[in-house]
């Protein structure tokens, strides 16, 4: 695959990473100046092929709509050739925030993370768009400007408030709320992974040995670990039950805002040093 021009037009360099749904690779694209780029090779050997299909479609259909939005990837192109299916997006060139997290986090740092994806989260929310995904590989602090940003939209769907039939579950361990397994996701199931997300660079644990007290807290307020206006945030991002949970990312924002003046852009020392 590699050095292979796809389309004639974007020729293979590397490949990025392999999922359930196909490979990622790096590529050069010679319309537009050799530049980086992103391609998504659909698994043609995909268990649920016409599944992958449709979300793999939706995925493209969905950065299309998304244009605007600084922090997710640009579309560019969709396209069928021998049989697969590609999807073409701008390359967010940084570090996975999975590669991120045995570094050092101070408290500052994980407030410009959490103000980050919240401020994306509430863009896709506002046109009713759940992201289903949100877990540190899917999270690059992009290197041009140290922000983070919001890959793979592939498990994206469009929240339709007259739906009762179950979806796709898209699931992984620790940062799947239970509606999202029962195959009925809300715009705070990603809240959920979000606070999940942010409670693992705190404590530096994995997700999956996270436990909850009798109170349905994973932070415990005693440990110290951040402020107890965060915990209090953190605990309320993962309640089981969503109905207790923050309902809106404008709740959250309007939480930790109280604390960290939204207007003063918490742009300032971004870079997360290594441990």
């Amino acid at each position: 695959m590699l050095q292979t021009v796809l389309n004639n037009r974007y020729q293979i360099i590397k490949e990025l990473g392999y999922g359930g749904f196909g490979t990622t690779y790096l590529a050069k694209d010679a319309h537009l100046d050799n530049s980086w780029c992103a391609i998504k090779k659909l698994n043609p050997n995909h268990a649920d092929i016409k599944t992958a299909q449709k979300l793999f479609k939706r995925e493209a259909d969905t950065l299309l709509r998304l244009q605007e939005i600084h922090q997710v990837p640009k579309f560019i192109d969709y396209f069928e050739e021998n049989d697969c299916f590609y999807i073409v997006e701008e390359y967010i060139e940084g570090a996975s925030l999975e590669n991120l997290l045995s570094h050092r986090w101070n408290l500052e740092n994980v407030i410009i993370f959490l103000w980050d994806i919240l401020s994306i989260l509430q863009l896709l929310h506002d046109k009713n768009i759940i992201h289903r995904d949100i877990k540190p590989s899917n999270l690059i602090q992009r290197k041009k400007d140290h922000k983070f940003t919001i890959i793979d939209f592939g498990a994206v769907k469009k929240l339709d408030l007259n739906q009762q039939e179950k979806g796709t579950c898209i699931y992984h361990q620790g940062y799947t709320p239970v509606e999202q397994m029962q195959g009925m996701p809300r715009l705070n199931s990603d809240i959920y992974a979000l606070g999940m997300t942010a409670i693992q660079l705190l404590t530096k644990e994995p997700v999956r040995e996270f436990r909850r007290d009798k109170n349905d807290h994973i932070l415990d307020p005693q440990a110290r670990l951040a402020p107890l206006w965060l915990v209090d945030i953190l605990n309320k991002m993962v309640r089981t039950d969503f109905y207790e949970r923050y309902q809106t990312v404008e709740e959250v924002l309007k939480d930790l805002g109280q604390r960290n003046n939204p207007s003063e852009p918490i742009d300032r020392v971004r870079e997360i040093k290594q441990a």
